[in-house]
């Protein structure tokens, strides 16, 4: 059995650090530094710099200077068939837009809205696969692994509000300062 050479570089963003672990054709992950779930199922990570680390890199530079471009890559399949239908779900949620976890969980035939939420919050491929544009059925934000000030921040740079009234509890979004490791 051939064993998976994971290739870890660190993106600094206007939120945080951003983990982005490869293989050589395959994007693994995309998390914040200080986020659940964070590497699961790598290990043995390098430090080493990919071409697709640039690919990744070049994104979220546009990302984060607000222009939204798509990025051709291949994604690792590592969920169990219920997550990897979630994520598919969520990669269909438009620039600007939102679905509520009953809306997925309507679109996949599953009641519960705690399992979709579930799936949702064990997304690997935080931004690039939008898992900040899932809302309560009212309108309120909720749970984001990377933190709701965070999916508050990315929802405002996605021009969400501008379009849309939703409900944001005050005593949990405070605004979001560069985080940096201890």
């Amino acid at each position: 059995m051939e064993t998976i050479r994971y290739c870890k570089q660190i993106y600094p963003s206007p939120l945080g650090d951003i983990s982005i672990v490869t293989s050589q054709k395959t994007l693994h992950g995309l998390w914040f530094w200080d986020q659940r779930h964070k590497e699961a199922k790598v290990d043995e990570l390098q430090m080493v710099r990919t071409p697709l680390h640039e690919q990744v890199f070049h994104w979220l530079d546009a990302y984060f200077s607000g222009n939204f471009l798509t990025l051709d890559i291949e994604l690792a399949h590592s969920g169990t068939p219920f997550q990897e239908a979630v994520w598919a779900q969520l990669r269909e949620i438009p620039l600007g837009k939102t679905k509520t976890y009953k809306e997925i969980g309507n679109q996949l035939g599953c009641s519960s809205s705690q399992a979709i939420g579930n799936a949702v919050s064990r997304n690997p491929f935080s931004i690039l696969v939008p898992c900040h544009r899932v809302i309560g059925t009212n309108g309120s934000l909720k749970g984001y692994a990377g933190g709701l000030a965070r999916k508050n921040w990315l929802l405002q740079h996605e021009g969400y509000f501008e379009k849309e009234k939703i409900c944001i509890p005050s005593t949990n979004i405070q605004t979001v300062q560069p985080v940096k490791r201890p």
